[in-house]
């Protein structure tokens, strides 16, 4: 062999040698392969396509290091080696060194620029890599080099979706459709192409794409909630139209106006009939018609606390100089939890027999009730609402008893979904949401398994839910013994169950006198609050075993916290933030749900002790009420009573100083939210550096985008039930808070305020400012008067529109405003802020448009209140622009 390699050239040598090696491994010979290149190796170590090809070699044999180390050399030969790039690009990608990887794409791409798979991997990565602006340019020149390859297309729009425009998810979209015409089978890209309509708004093409992933791959992870949000979602923007819909009231006509006079002098002695006259002058603004027919009507009933209120706030309406006499504002709609104007859509929707047309889903957790469970569904085959409208779904909790025999038996009779977890312990939260999320419509009743419903349960709720998208309907329960009950008894006379006595609970935890019956422990709190009418915190009558609300309270207030697991409270949990979120809380008596005591009483699990354990989760998750959560000062809570919420812009000067007289209020279970509104200053380092580990100052950034974003964002971020309001450059009085706190704590009204003081820029007293002692609707109608420190319930926030967005100035005006259309505001007149004039206000540097704006606000109030027909916001000295006043239309 020696003297043969004598006798060749090099270039021979090199060329023998390597296709020997070819041909040694083309069958198979890999050893031998490696040999007789590292042979042609003595001849040329620079010739570079031979560690090219040692390096492809090696990473075929799966000889990572190796392939890079032969790559690498390959290179260090001949920099242009494109393959080598291409190649070694490929190993270092599969080792997960991205960025080196990306690195060797580019230049294979350069010197390769009509291979097509340089740039689909090279695309792949990019976006694996977080840069989906430079995959995308990758996947574009894939598509020019082979337009009918659909991964291609797929993962451009992958990468496209990835982007912050409008323009960008469009594009996306667009992609993505023509994947799915190459590859209609792949589900991954109808996923996609849903989420990226989601993006849009689109949610009906979402829905669409969601549901051909669900054709193709019906049980795909994460599909099911994909659907639900979207559902929940648009169950959401429904109810935000059906609120701007309620506050939106037209002025009344003539015609109404007659024919509610009408209905009242035919039916002289029905008090509703002259308390909705007299609703409707007091909106046409005829005080004292309003006056004399709410009297009428409280001389007919004088126990009529809803008719008694409204009478009385006509009554003491202040008389205000400047507010003209014959404008009389109408009453707030649904303040606190009055859900009387839900209750008037019920009884207009039941007289005029309209058939019932929405559809519910009765969510049933089960777990090793196999006998209960039989009882519920027989009760359900005898209800009085459409069997058509209804879905059942049981969730199951990793039941043992053989609950499948019970469901087949009545799959023939009811549309049953059955739906199961394994089972961990008690995980009552995580069952129920189990259940929601496969639930297809967008009402829904949640119902235990062992609680028994009469015939007109399901219909007692879905009155109120046809006429309302607000409301959290509470169940009434009473307690029986139903084991000697059978199915069959149930089926063949559905008033088997209501005829059924009650009896003394043996559960622990209630007060129950031996051999007394009983009762419902809520009746009592109806009564004393009017059915809830009258309570501050309605919330805590809301118990999970039967209970009724749309889908779209989920969007809003989340699912169950499956951090409960064990029993109690988790209900409670719930009920708080579906009171933040703005629900009325209403006890529906009609729907009766029959308790079916477990033999001997007992349970599996040891109630005396979950309860123990759910008491204290729950202390850590509800402030409210005082009772349910006692204060104790210097406490961390996990989640805090109080936010502060600050907007804050361009004030590294002062935003330390704001954020500390939050921190050090003497009333300590709170906690600071910031959102800094794309400073170009270093507000954002000052808040970083001196909060970055302190756990009651939380923050977020955002680009410039305005106050009204800025304060939507902050109060969005808060997580308290009450919201103080703090400016970045102004500081709070160290009491401030919980003189608010205690206040809003023993009070039935939605917001109250402060007094404030001035100082300049470097902190100096400099005097008084403007205050006005009793709050007047009608005076903030003439001029801002809810001046600092500002505190309101997250409940009444979440029944407005929020900041608006639009407006430079006067955000604040509007704001409160619109609270003052939902909910009572008093003012405590006492100093708790410091207002800073330094010369950069806003109400300083643009007075003019502070003036425009103060109008435009006062036209959109007239608007919500359907004042707007007929009456106008005029200036009448043009020399003093905010005294504004208002004038008929027709007198202008």
């Amino acid at each position: 062999m020696a003297a043969a390699e004598g006798s060749l050239s090099v270039a021979e040598a090199v060329r023998r040698y390597r296709r020997l090696g070819w041909w040694a491994l083309r069958r198979g010979h890999v050893r031998g392969a490696l040999r007789l290149w590292g042979r042609s190796r003595r001849f040329d170590p620079h010739y570079g396509p031979l560690w090219l090809e040692l390096g492809e070699l090696l990473a075929r044999r799966g000889d990572a290091a190796g392939a890079i180390a032969a790559l690498r050399a390959a290179i260090a030969v001949d920099g242009e080696l494109a393959w080598a790039h291409y190649h070694l690009a490929k190993v270092l990608a599969a080792c997960g060194e991205g960025a080196a990887a990306i690195a060797h794409y580019e230049r294979a791409a350069a010197g390769l620029p009509d291979f097509f798979w340089v740039f689909q991997e090279w695309g792949e990565l990019l976006g694996q890599m977080g840069q989906p602006a430079a995959a995308a340019r990758a996947f574009e020149r894939a598509a020019a080099l082979d337009p009918n390859f659909s991964w291609t297309f797929h993962h451009w729009g992958v990468a496209l979706a990835g982007g912050e425009d409008a323009a960008q998810w469009t594009a996306a979209a667009e992609k993505l459709e023509r994947a799915i015409a190459l590859n209609p089978e792949f589900v991954w890209s109808h996923v996609q192409l849903g989420d990226v309509r989601v993006k849009l708004g689109d949610r009906a093409a979402a829905e669409r794409a969601y549901q051909a992933a669900a054709a193709i791959a019906p049980q795909l992870p994460g599909l099911a909630e994909r659907t639900v949000d979207l559902y929940v979602q648009r169950a959401s923007a429904a109810v935000e139209d059906q609120v701007r819909r309620d506050r939106a009231v037209a002025l009344p006509s003539d015609r109404d106006i007659a024919a509610a006079q009408a209905a009242a002098e035919a039916q002289p002695d029905r008090a509703e009939a002259w308390a909705h006259l007299a609703k409707l002058w007091q909106r046409r603004g005829d005080r004292g018609k309003a006056l004399a027919y709410y009297q009428r009507a409280i001389a007919l009933r004088p126990d009529d606390h809803d008719i008694q209120r409204q009478y009385e706030t006509l009554l003491n309406t202040p008389v205000v100089p400047g507010f003209p006499p014959d404008l009389v504002l109408p009453p707030i709609v649904g303040e606190n939890n009055d859900y009387s104007f839900i209750e008037q859509k019920l009884q207009d929707f039941v007289a005029s027999g309209t058939p019932y047309s929405r559809s519910v889903s009765i969510i049933i957790p089960t777990y090793n009730r196999k006998d209960a469970l039989g009882r519920t569904l027989a009760a359900f085959v005898n209800q009085t609402y459409p069997k058509e409208l209804m879905e059942i779904v049981i969730a199951d909790d990793g039941s043992s008893d053989g609950v499948e025999e019970i469901i087949r038996r009545y799959e023939d009779r009811l549309e049953l979904i059955h739906v199961r977890q394994s089972d961990r312990g008690y995980r009552l939260s995580a069952v129920r949401n189990l259940g929601i999320r496969a639930a297809r419509h967008d009402a829904l009743i949640v119902l235990d398994c062992d609680v028994l419903p009469v015939p007109g349960y399901v219909e007692a709720y879905m009155r109120y839910l046809h006429v309302s998208d607000r409301a959290v309907l509470i169940g009434h329960r009473r307690f029986v013994e139903a084991s000697n009950l059978s199915e069959a008894d149930i089926l063949a006379d559905p008033a088997a169950i209501a005829a059924l006595p009650d009896i003394c609970s043996r559960n622990e935890l209630w007060e129950a006198q031996e051999n007394q019956p009983t009762l419902d422990w809520r009746l009592k709190i109806y009564e004393e609050t009017n059915d809830l009418k009258d309570e501050i915190f309605p919330f805590r009558a809301f118990v999970g075993a039967s209970t009724a609300y749309p889908k779209a309270a989920i969007a809003r207030a989340g699912f169950y916290d499956e951090e409960f697991q064990a029993w109690g409270r988790e209900d409670t949990e719930m009920g708080y933030r579906l009171y933040n979120e703005g629900y009325y809380f209403i006890p529906v008596l009609g729907a009766v749900g029959l308790h079916q005591e477990p033999p001997g009483g007992k349970n599996e699990t040891d109630r005396v002790v979950d309860f123990n354990i759910t008491k204290q989760l729950s202390q850590e998750k509800c402030p409210i009420p005082t009772y349910y959560r006692p204060y104790q000062p210097g406490k961390l809570y996990r989640v805090p009573k109080v936010s502060v919420y600050i907007p804050a812009y361009n004030v590294e000067k002062y935003i330390k100083e704001a954020i500390d007289s939050v921190l050090n209020q003497t009333y300590t279970d709170l906690e600071v939210c910031i959102v800094d509104d794309g400073s170009t200053d270093s507000t954002l380092r000052v808040i970083e550096e001196n909060y970055q580990n302190n756990p009651r100052v939380r923050w977020q950034t955002q680009p410039n985008g305005g106050i009204g974003k800025a304060s939507n964002a902050a109060v969005r971020l808060c997580r308290g039930a009450y919201i103080g309001q703090l400016d970045a450059d102004d500081i709070l009085k160290p009491d401030a808070v919980e003189t608010l706190v205690n206040y809003l704590d023993r009070h039935n009204v939605g917001c109250v305020y402060g007094t404030r003081e001035m100082i300049d820029g470097d902190g100096n007293y400099t005097g008084e400012a403007y205050n006005w002692p009793v709050f007047s609707r009608e005076k903030l109608l003439l001029t801002m008067i809810v001046h600092h420190f500002r505190m309101f319930r997250r409940r009444d926030w979440m029944r407005t529109e929020g900041f608006a967005e639009d407006l430079v100035n006067a955000v604040d005006y509007d704001m409160f405003l619109k609270l003052s259309e939902v909910c009572t505001l008093v003012h405590v007149d006492k100093v708790m802020y410091s207002y800073r004039i330094h010369g950069k206000n806003t109400s300083v540097l643009d007075k003019d448009a502070q003036d425009r704006n103060d109008t435009i606000v006062l036209e959109r109030a007239l608007g919500r209140m359907g004042l707007a027909q007929e009456w106008e916001v005029y200036i009448p000295n043009p020399q003093e622009p905010r005294k504004t006043s208002f004038r008929r239309k027709d007198s202008a």
